[in-house]
């Protein structure tokens, strides 16, 4: 009798075990061990009650993984990554072997090194001088470094990122004592050779924004893309073409396949093992690459063994070996976006659309469809965003950048023979970014999420449908207990932005002695420059982008110093309105924004928006809403306004006093919230 693809749990002792191993170490790395352990019992006791004759060693084989799972994390967290975070700010004498070499603005160079620190082998970034460029990969580098912390930034992931890759330590300065050049052959430098020589024909033979799109596909490196074309990828679900995943795997893989097919099994499973190897020396591996590999490797030795092939447990054990080999990849949104990637294509999907009679096309999309559905929860909880639209997006653009990495990879074989074909693989790169473009530009393309409450819906409904799929209840019940949750989600995420929008929100962001405020009520957003620091458009665009506000209703800086900054950091946002209180600093045929700025001068101003009015005075900004005022001013102001909240800046911390509150809050970064009935607090932005 043929196994259904969404079985029951019985049977599934691998899975069972690598589910609780994975949960457990979740638990043990988000600090929520009480939680996890009271959700977990009350879980094996419903399966327990459900069948105890037959689940019993299932319900074993998971108390055993989450125990395992949690003791890794613990572990590995006391014995590496404290020891090496509390080497923070030392300076010690290291000998680095460079294992990879990345420029970035400036001239400068990126040095990937992998040393001893507090005694264990760790891989550390060093930004180096523009000078040192006789340093290659393969070489060994001695440096007196000061070692310094990857700090957490609100306007990138870069210390979450990094710490995905078990990376918790940069150094940037540094004095290079001794360099030993590496004469001997290095495979990994002649693979970095070669693919400098075939980026070199790319960028030769198409435009530069078709070379930098082809050369993000077939190598993952992104450096050459502006920032519009990818954010266009990102909002219209197709980013994965761009990053070097499992798909670029198996089509290399496949590729590979096809030239070995008259080898033995064994003699092509080696081959095959031997080929990714060299792939991901190539390339910029991410975790999913790897995810890939070892699924790859175990869904061929399966045949070698004489055993089928079964997804579900492919992926498992890659899950398994991973998190065991490197724990830190629990924390990698790219580790759990590839994990859902392949949960949705390659079960769910085949679970709901086996035996459907309909169109191949009807098909595909029913696919595509599951993929997003899987992807949905990881992405909008890790990544803020998700889009609506990424089963239409890849069905129609997809095959378009699958024929172009085809050709990509055609030349990676040929040495470059097939440099001929260039031109045509720049013509579909045009074919992707102008369909994205137009996709990513629809209403309601994209979804973003950022409060507490549509969050912990999306992850409550995610498990309720895995949970069902492991249960194996029909496709129908499926299809109604799917729907159920969506309804459910659109029910709360309508409340939730009802509340935003009725609340007044003030956000104070920035770094250390930065500051700019973004107000927003009902859905007008004004953003206020305080201190014409050039970063502080990173910083306002950042929160302008995890909320969804893209359409600022006005812009206002006190200079045109910060005026560049703006320029780029908001080139996708569409401004409605441009100020500028100090008019020797703009020249008035210029635009900035899309917009062509209006001059004010210093004098006292009055704005009024909706059923608020924000008062700039100096360096001080007064809103009044429906009986309250909020004042924003300098933290060396001796002023002691009477308002409901006073918010002081130009510390390294920001500051928020309430009326009625026991202690001000401080920190970078933060949001007050004001509802019309008087209530306030403040959160992280």
């Amino acid at each position: 009798m043929k196994r259904k693809a969404g079985s029951s749990i019985r049977g599934h002792g691998v899975e069972c075990f690598t589910l609780a191993w994975t949960a457990g170490l979740l638990a043990a790395f988000l600090d929520r061990i009480v939680p996890a352990l009271l959700l977990f019992a009350a879980g094996l006791l419903a399966v327990w009650i459900a069948d105890r004759r037959r689940c019993t060693m299932q319900c074993a084989a998971a108390v055993i993984g989450f125990s395992l799972g949690m003791l890794l994390w613990t572990g590995y967290d006391a014995m590496i990554r404290q020891p090496v975070c509390g080497m923070a700010g030392r300076t010690v004498e290291c000998t680095g072997y460079v294992t990879d070499v990345t420029e970035i603005r400036g001239g400068r160079n990126v040095f990937t090194l992998r040393t001893k620190i507090a005694g264990h082998t760790q891989s550390v970034d060093w930004y180096a001088d523009a000078e040192q460029t006789q340093i290659r990969i393969g070489d060994t580098v001695v440096l007196t470094a000061e070692l310094s912390a990857i700090e957490p930034d609100y306007r990138y992931h870069t210390a979450e990122y990094q710490a995905g890759k078990g990376k918790y330590l940069r150094i940037y300065d540094a004095e290079l004592i001794s360099h030993q050049p590496d004469s001997g052959f290095s495979l990994r430098r002649t693979l970095r050779d070669y693919r400098a020589y075939i980026k070199g024909l790319i960028y030769e033979k198409t435009a530069p924004q078709d070379a930098a799109l082809l050369c993000a596909m077939i190598f993952g490196d992104k450096s050459g893309l502006d920032s519009e074309t990818s954010d266009l990828l990102r909002h219209s679900g197709i980013g994965h073409i761009a990053v070097v995943s499992g798909l670029h795997l198996v089509m290399f893989c496949a590729v590979l396949g096809r030239l070995l097919r008259r080898t033995s099994a064994r003699l092509r499973f080696l081959l095959l093992a031997l080929g990714m190897a060299v792939f991901i020396l190539l390339v910029d591996a991410s975790v999913s690459v790897f995810r890939a590999a070892l699924m790859l490797l175990i869904a061929n030795a399966a045949g070698l063994f004489g055993r089928e092939r079964d997804t579900l447990r492919s992926l498992s054990l890659a899950v398994l070996l991973c998190t065991a080999a490197a724990p830190y990849v629990i924390g990698s949104a790219s580790f759990w976006l590839t994990v859902s990637a392949v949960l949705g294509i390659g079960v769910i999907a085949p679970y709901l659309t086996d035996g459907l009679k309909c169109p191949r096309i009807i098909k595909d999309l029913l696919s595509f469809c599951c993929v997003s559905a899987a992807v949905f929860p990881a992405s909008l909880l890790l990544c803020g965003e998700s889009s609506i639209l990424s089963p239409l997006c890849n069905l129609l653009i997809l095959p378009a950048g699958t024929l172009a990495l085809c050709i990509g990879f055609l030349l990676l074989l040929t040495g470059g023979l097939t440099a001929f074909l260039l031109p045509a693989a720049g013509m579909l790169c045009q074919c992707v970014r102008a369909g994205a473009g137009l996709l990513a530009r629809l209403p309601f393309a994209y979804l973003r999420a950022a409060e507490p409450p549509v969050l912990v819906s999306v992850l409550l409904g995610a498990v309720i449908l895995l949970t069902a799929l492991a249960a194996g209840i029909g496709r129908k019940r499926f299809l109604t207990a799917f729907l159920a949750v969506c309804t459910a989600l659109s029910c709360i995420a309508a409340f939730s932005t009802a509340i935003t929008f009725r609340q007044l929100r003030v956000a104070l962001l920035g770094g250390s002695r930065q500051a700019a405020a973004v107000i927003s009520l009902s859905g007008i957003v004004t953003v206020i420059d305080l201190t014409d620091q050039p970063r502080n458009a990173q910083y306002a665009a950042a929160y302008l982008e995890r909320y969804g506000l893209t359409h600022p209703a006005m812009l206002i800086l006190s200079k045109g110093r910060a005026a560049a900054g703006y320029q780029e950091a908001f080139a996708g946002f569409d401004v409605q309105s441009v100020l500028i209180r100090e008019e020797d600093a703009w020249r008035e045929d210029c635009s900035l924004c899309g917009v062509q700025p209006r001059f004010c001068g210093d004098e006292a101003m009055k704005i009024s928006f909706d059923t608020a009015e924000i008062v700039l005075s100096g360096e001080t900004v007064r809103i009044r809403w429906n009986g309250m005022t909020v004042e924003i001013l300098p933290a060396d102001s001796g002023e002691a306004p009477k308002a409901n909240a006073v918010i002081r800046y130009g510390e390294p911390l920001c500051s928020f006093a309430l009326s009625g509150a026991k202690r001000p809050a401080a920190g970078n970064n933060m949001v007050l919230r004001l509802t019309a009935d008087g209530r306030g607090d403040v959160i992280p932005a």
